[in-house]
């Protein structure tokens, strides 16, 4: 699965998404849930982390 994200910080999403690459889907959900940015409540690998819970749900 490729991951891409569309906004963010461009560097930042380039990096998470090929560190993730070829990661156990629950090991990433695990690693990147509940990352905030500044004082934002959410950050680009906190929305990851929700992508693929709903990915998962989609499965079942």
């Amino acid at each position: 699965v490729q991951v891409q994200f569309v906004g963010g910080c461009s560097g930042n999403t380039q990096g998470v998404a090929r560190l993730v690459e070829g990661m156990d889907v629950d090991e990433a959900i695990r690693r990147l849930e509940g990352i905030q940015c500044g004082f934002r409540p959410t950050s680009c690998p906190d929305q990851l982390a929700e992508a693929l819970k709903q990915y998962k749900e989609g499965l079942q």
